[in-house]
Protein backbone atom coordinates (compact mmCIF):
# COMPACT_ATOMS: atom_id res chain seq x y z
CA UNK A 1 0.00 0.00 0.00
CA UNK A 2 1.33 3.58 -0.89
CA UNK A 3 2.07 6.13 1.50
CA UNK A 4 -0.35 9.38 1.76
CA UNK A 5 1.59 11.72 0.97
CA UNK A 6 0.32 14.74 3.17
CA UNK A 7 2.85 17.62 2.02
CA UNK A 8 1.11 21.33 1.58
CA UNK A 9 4.48 22.62 -0.07
CA UNK A 10 6.85 22.06 -2.76
CA UNK A 11 9.81 20.46 -1.39
CA UNK A 12 13.27 21.01 -2.54
CA UNK A 13 16.13 18.39 -2.52
CA UNK A 14 18.70 20.55 -0.40
CA UNK A 15 21.38 18.77 2.29
CA UNK A 16 22.41 21.06 5.06
CA UNK A 17 24.02 20.42 8.24
CA UNK A 18 21.55 20.32 11.05
CA UNK A 19 21.10 20.29 15.00
CA UNK A 20 18.18 19.15 16.40
CA UNK A 21 17.92 20.25 20.47
CA UNK A 22 14.90 19.66 22.71
CA UNK A 23 13.18 23.02 24.38
CA UNK A 24 12.47 20.65 26.87
CA UNK A 25 14.86 18.67 27.49
CA UNK A 26 12.41 15.39 26.21
CA UNK A 27 15.37 13.73 24.59
CA UNK A 28 19.34 14.11 23.44
CA UNK A 29 20.81 16.53 21.08
CA UNK A 30 21.30 15.17 17.41
CA UNK A 31 22.88 16.11 14.52
CA UNK A 32 21.72 15.15 10.60
CA UNK A 33 21.37 16.07 6.95
CA UNK A 34 18.01 17.23 5.51
CA UNK A 35 16.82 15.34 2.77
CA UNK A 36 14.35 18.01 1.23
CA UNK A 37 12.89 20.76 2.47
CA UNK A 38 9.80 23.32 2.20
CA UNK A 39 8.22 26.22 3.86
CA UNK A 40 6.57 23.78 6.07
CA UNK A 41 8.83 21.08 6.24
CA UNK A 42 11.69 19.17 6.51
CA UNK A 43 12.91 15.48 6.31
CA UNK A 44 15.71 15.27 8.02
CA UNK A 45 18.33 11.80 7.91
CA UNK A 46 20.56 10.85 11.01
CA UNK A 47 23.16 7.62 11.15
CA UNK A 48 23.12 5.00 14.03
CA UNK A 49 22.91 6.31 17.26
CA UNK A 50 23.95 5.84 20.99
CA UNK A 51 22.62 2.90 22.53
CA UNK A 52 21.34 5.33 25.63
CA UNK A 53 20.86 7.97 23.62
CA UNK A 54 17.64 9.40 23.76
CA UNK A 55 15.71 10.08 21.12
CA UNK A 56 12.27 12.51 19.82
CA UNK A 57 9.41 11.04 19.30
CA UNK A 58 6.26 12.17 17.00
CA UNK A 59 4.18 15.50 18.53
CA UNK A 60 7.67 16.18 20.52
CA UNK A 61 8.46 19.92 20.52
CA UNK A 62 12.19 20.68 18.59
CA UNK A 63 14.08 23.54 17.75
CA UNK A 64 16.33 22.69 14.20
CA UNK A 65 19.48 24.98 13.93
CA UNK A 66 20.33 24.46 9.86
CA UNK A 67 23.59 25.45 9.08
CA UNK A 68 23.68 27.68 5.71
CA UNK A 69 26.47 28.09 2.96
CA UNK A 70 29.20 31.04 3.85
CA UNK A 71 29.83 33.76 2.31
CA UNK A 72 32.87 36.05 2.78
CA UNK A 73 31.23 39.25 2.22
CA UNK A 74 28.73 38.43 5.36
CA UNK A 75 28.90 36.86 8.56
CA UNK A 76 27.67 33.39 9.27
CA UNK A 77 23.85 32.59 8.79
CA UNK A 78 21.78 29.99 10.22
CA UNK A 79 18.17 28.86 9.58
CA UNK A 80 17.04 29.03 13.33
CA UNK A 81 13.29 26.41 13.24
CA UNK A 82 11.13 25.61 15.84
CA UNK A 83 8.98 22.02 14.67
CA UNK A 84 7.20 19.22 15.80
CA UNK A 85 8.03 15.68 14.92
CA UNK A 86 5.53 14.26 12.88
CA UNK A 87 7.16 11.38 11.52
CA UNK A 88 10.17 8.72 12.59
CA UNK A 89 11.30 6.15 10.32
CA UNK A 90 14.07 3.51 11.78
CA UNK A 91 15.96 1.98 9.12
CA UNK A 92 18.06 -1.87 9.37
CA UNK A 93 21.26 -0.24 8.53
CA UNK A 94 20.39 1.58 12.03
CA UNK A 95 19.78 5.01 10.44
CA UNK A 96 16.69 7.10 11.53
CA UNK A 97 14.49 9.78 9.41
CA UNK A 98 12.48 12.70 10.83
CA UNK A 99 9.97 14.82 9.55
CA UNK A 100 9.55 17.63 11.38
CA UNK A 101 6.38 20.53 10.77
CA UNK A 102 7.88 23.88 10.71
CA UNK A 103 5.94 25.99 12.84
CA UNK A 104 8.34 29.07 12.78
CA UNK A 105 11.52 29.78 10.66
CA UNK A 106 14.31 32.89 11.62
CA UNK A 107 17.64 34.02 9.94
CA UNK A 108 20.00 34.25 12.21
CA UNK A 109 23.87 35.35 12.70
CA UNK A 110 25.38 31.97 14.29
CA UNK A 111 27.45 34.61 16.64
CA UNK A 112 23.52 35.95 17.78
CA UNK A 113 22.14 32.24 18.15
CA UNK A 114 25.12 31.30 20.22
CA UNK A 115 24.47 34.61 22.46
CA UNK A 116 20.67 33.30 22.80
CA UNK A 117 21.51 29.27 23.35
CA UNK A 118 24.06 30.17 26.11
CA UNK A 119 21.57 32.37 28.11
CA UNK A 120 18.68 29.67 27.65
CA UNK A 121 21.24 26.91 28.72
CA UNK A 122 21.63 29.46 31.82
CA UNK A 123 18.26 30.10 32.39
CA UNK A 124 17.31 26.49 32.53
CA UNK A 125 20.07 25.74 34.76
CA UNK A 126 19.11 28.97 37.17
CA UNK A 127 22.30 30.66 36.35
CA UNK A 128 20.78 33.90 35.39
CA UNK A 129 20.17 36.70 37.95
Amino acid sequence: MAKLDRRHAIRFDLQLKCRIFSPFHAFSDFSGITANMSRTGVLVRMDAVEPDQRLPSVGNAVRIVFELPRNAAVPPKVLDCEATVVRVDAHENGSWEYGFRIRRIQFRDLGELAKAMLQVAATVTGCVQ
